[in-house]
């Protein structure tokens, strides 16, 4: 009787999203911890749906959380020891500071201490807002998207790691949130010629947007 009020216990838990930190209890690894906690602006008001993560994470994999509709996060299967608990949210134009190109101040940043099957509570993230960089990437004869462009995001304050590359998305979009650091911007494609941005400098809650058209190779 006891194994199975055990066993329909567990089933009802898996079924419940407000029940996380029961769940982390049930089903406790050892190895592992856990961390809750809250993201909030700069003025204290929740974020919901910001990434939350922590470093160093195991073996270079990060595990991204989202935070609920009150800023609430658990991370679970966490490593032993000191990490910092970092959070990002890009769309709405928080840098996703996992990279150090887009990081203005990591003290701003907890470090807690996990311990073994238990939950380090009370964490609090604020993040302060970046500008926003968006646009696309087109052919300047036919305006169709160069989706075989690669964007080289290059922050000038930063001489080492201060770099990144990346693709657009299928439309030839692209969006970063950029902190208020001086930026270049360089767009290479196979059979164009390269495109280069003057200093983009953005104040926070700014936004900026770019249309950039490649030029084609002339053929020989």
């Amino acid at each position: 009787m006891g194994r199975k009020l055990w066993i329909v216990l567990i089933s009802l838990v898996a079924f419940c999203s407000g029940c996380q930190e029961l769940r982390f209890q049930l089903s406790k690894e050892p190895g592992y911890g856990a961390i809750t906690g809250r993201v909030l602006d700069v003025e204290g008001k929740p974020l919901g749906n910001a990434e939350v993560a922590v470093e160093p994470s195991f073996f270079g994999l990060t595990r991204i959380h989202k935070t609920n509709a009150e800023g609430e996060f658990l991370l679970t299967r966490v490593r032993l020891g000191k990490v910092m608990v970092l959070a990002s949210k890009v769309e709405d134009g928080y840098p996703d500071v996992r990279s150090a190109l887009f990081v203005t101040d990591l003290k701003a940043f907890p470090t807690v201490t996990v311990e073994e099957g238990k939950i380090t509570r009370n964490v609090v993230v604020r993040l302060a807002k970046g500008g926003k960089l968006v646009g696309s990437i087109k052919d300047s004869k036919n305006g169709l998207p160069v989706i075989s462009s690669r964007i080289h995001l290059y922050r000038l304050d930063m001489p080492v790691g201060g770099d990144l590359s990346t693709d657009p998305d299928e439309q030839g979009h692209f969006e970063f949130a950029l902190p208020p650091r001086p930026f270049r911007m360089e767009v290479t494609a196979p059979g164009y010629k390269e495109w280069t941005s003057q200093v983009i400098q953005l104040p926070s809650g700014s936004t900026k947007e770019l249309t950039i058209s490649l030029d084609p190779v002339k053929a020989n």
